[in-house]
């Protein structure tokens, strides 16, 4: 009996890892998201709000947010890459005779590129209709 119960909980905490790592992906991937489709000014903030809402409509607490949307890039141009880290720590529920008293951490990362075809932002020049070449070089 005891074996399944600290299997039981075994189980529990992997499955608690796996839960965090899959919110804080859907997290970063919204957040860079928004940082990419936000009007200039706006970008960081609409970043960590989009961060925020997803984190909270699954069901995790903003105590648990070890780091945010710390590789957003400074400037908001077009062709920018805008990778956004969301890392959040994961209690354990403590299994008898395992020290598990730290906690783990759980980081999803996901990368955007700002529309290189967008108006109204800085960053580098369009080629001329014909010319062919990269946008984003």
């Amino acid at each position: 009996m005891l074996l399944f119960v600290v299997g039981a909980l075994l189980v529990v905490n992997v499955w608690a890892v796996v839960d965090a790592r899959l919110a804080a992906t859907a997290a970063a991937r919204e957040a860079a998201r928004a940082f990419a489709t936000a009007d200039s000014g706006e970008a960081l903030a609409a970043a960590n709000a989009a961060r925020e809402r997803t984190l909270e409509s699954q069901g995790w607490a903003r105590e648990t947010l070890v780091a945010g949307a710390s590789s957003l890039p400074r400037r908001h141009e077009r062709c920018a890459e805008a990778t956004a880290t969301v890392t959040l720590r994961v209690d354990p529920i403590l299994l008898p005779q395992v020290g598990w008293t730290d906690g783990f951490t759980a980081t999803g990362r996901h990368t955007e590129l700002v529309n290189p075809l967008r108006g109204g932002l800085e960053g580098p020049e369009l080629p001329a209709p014909g010319e062919g070449g990269s946008l984003c070089s």
